[in-house]
């Protein structure tokens, strides 16, 4: 009973939803006997939600078939109608349960579902049918976690878009220059060298351009309406590693972990082609300006943002609905526009 109750401490403890869905999985996994577990999120998206595995725990194959009905599918991004027990349990809402006939293992797909719909599916695979304890364990462990996650997205995501707020902010950047990734701080006042950058991470900024216009002739609902939309726009754009943040106004960051200059530029870009394509209601066809960064072991997140800001400057005095990246800037041409 007291490591029972010491799981259950560590899954309230998390303070970010990957610690949160990790903890939650171990607890589950370790819990039910399971030989697999996977945490899905759902994306809605135009053309039908799309599902991304954000957690996946167990053998990477069923020790009795190499079927792929039995891999787990862990780092995949696929269309929820791709799998067929997921989408009905999604449609649903309840608890579903099948037997594998390749294997002969039990599959159970549990929903998550908060105001606006089902947010995660999780799947476990099992040698035997759960009893009905087994399931109650279950539901009570997700129901903390639904109230644990409805706790952090108040405190943590911008009232209007979802994203993550400002406050998020530095730690989101902290976590990713941590020295528990390898890499040491060192004075902000020193030079950049070369190989100072944080494996490929990168820092954009990006602006809504002339938004003012919209508030100004539409009115505020319609402005809001935008930024809404907008914002769907980041989270159907990048990956569900990278991390959105709305800054402010009309002003969005977006933190690209494990993205080199190249893949950053291309992320970029069609995120502004998508949005120039996109009719907005009432207001049209809008733009975005785009600066961006790579984030430096030496950074804090003021120092990554100021970099960003001076390309996205530098975007809007060349133009607008363009993407900048600092480091490509002459030391003229930053001074400057900056």
């Amino acid at each position: 009973m007291t490591g029972f109750i010491d799981q259950i401490a560590g899954l309230t403890d998390a303070r970010d939803r990957d610690a949160l869905e990790y903890t939650l999985a171990s607890v589950m996994f370790g819990l039910t006997g399971a030989n697999s577990l996977s945490m899905w999120r759902v994306a809605p998206r135009d053309d039908g939600p799309e599902l991304r595995c954000c957690v996946s725990l167990g053998s990477e194959h069923c020790a009795k078939c190499e079927g792929p009905q039995c891999s787990l599918r862990g780092g995949g991004v696929k269309p929820l109608q791709a799998e067929p027990a997921l989408a009905a349990c999604y449609k649903t809402k309840r608890h579903l349960r099948a037997r594998l006939d390749a294997c002969g293992l039990y599959r159970d797909v549990f929903p998550v579902a908060n105001g606006h719909g089902v947010v995660r599916l999780v799947e476990i695979l099992r040698a035997a049918p759960m009893c009905e304890d087994e399931e109650r364990l279950v539901f009570g462990l997700l129901r903390i976690y639904r109230n644990h996650l409805g706790i952090l997205d108040y405190g943590d995501c911008d009232d209007l878009t979802g994203l993550f707020n400002r406050r998020t902010f530095d730690d989101k950047f902290r976590a990713l220059v941590s020295p528990k990734q390898g890499l040491r701080r060192t004075a902000p006042s020193k030079p950049r060298r070369a190989g100072d950058e944080t494996r490929g991470a990168h820092l954009a900024m990006i602006d809504l351009d002339f938004f003012k216009r919209v508030n100004d002739r539409f009115g505020h609902p319609y402005g809001d309406e935008a930024l809404v939309l907008l914002a769907r726009l980041l989270s159907e754009g990048f990956r569900d590693t990278d991390r959105l943040f709305r800054f402010g106004g009309d002003e969005f960051l977006v933190l690209l972990p494990g993205a080199d200059s190249t893949a950053a530029a291309a992320a970029l870009e069609r995120f502004r082609v998508s949005v120039e394509n996109f009719d907005f209601p009432r207001a049209g066809r809008l733009t975005v300006s785009i600066g961006y960064t790579a984030a430096r072991k030496s950074d804090s997140g003021a120092d990554a943002i100021a970099r960003a800001d001076q390309a996205l400057y530098a975007a809007k005095a060349q133009g607008r609905n363009r993407v900048c990246c600092f480091e490509a800037l002459a030391d003229g041409a930053v001074a400057a526009t900056g």
